[in-house]
């Protein structure tokens, strides 16, 4: 059988739901809404929203009187490498019992670029 909610829970729920978080957890939040606001651009590695988030945690790090831990600044270069697939120009089959049905890339199959240090797949 269903019962409905007490009345009084009608008018405790809002109250319950407005409670007051504590200050760390608003300020957690501040960060968070900051980094995740569309004025950083997205985070694309290298991109001008990148370098503002960067820019941002770096802000306040020095704010919290926090020391770099190398060197001058917080930052640091770290050489990227990037692959790209191109999907025109690939192909990709399963060879079982001697056939060959092709797979479409994206559809059939997901191509990853997880290359360990001497060029082999790395599952980690």
């Amino acid at each position: 059988m269903f019962r409905r909610p007490l009345p009084f829970l009608w008018v405790l729920l809002p109250t319950m739901a407005s409670s007051a978080a504590s200050p760390e957890a608003e300020r957690w939040w501040g960060h968070v809404r900051v980094l995740a606001d569309d004025a950083m651009e997205g985070r694309e590695t290298g991109g001008e929203g990148y370098r503002k988030a960067a820019a941002y945690v770096a802000e306040q790090l020095a704010a919290m009187g926090l020391q770099p831990g190398v060197g001058e600044g917080y930052t640091q270069e770290v050489k990227l490498v990037s692959r790209q697939l191109v999907d025109a120009s690939s192909r990709l089959a399963l060879v079982r019992g001697g056939k060959r049905p092709p797979l479409v890339i994206g559809r059939d199959a997901i191509i990853g670029s997880r290359l360990g240090s001497r060029g082999r797949w790395s599952p980690r």
